[in-house]
């Protein structure tokens, strides 16, 4: 018997003015309803660019894992 499940994926990535990598950050939603999100930082050289794109992140994984829920 074939059992499958589904999980969605939001990957995303913080830079700099020069198009350098600052953080990654990831997210999923697996078929159980769990709600993972990670951020890794690559260069702490500019938290506040990381810690802005990282709420903005935060903001559009939850409505996009809302969204897939419902």
């Amino acid at each position: 018997m074939l059992k499958t499940s589904r999980t969605v994926y939001l990957n995303g990535t913080s830079t700099n003015e020069n198009n350098d990598v600052l953080a990654n950050f990831n997210a999923n939603l697996n078929g159980a309803g769990t709600f993972n999100i990670s951020e890794t930082i690559i260069d702490r050289s500019d938290m506040d660019t990381i810690e802005k794109d990282f709420e903005e992140f935060r903001t559009q994984a939850k409505a996009l894992m809302e969204k897939e829920e419902n």
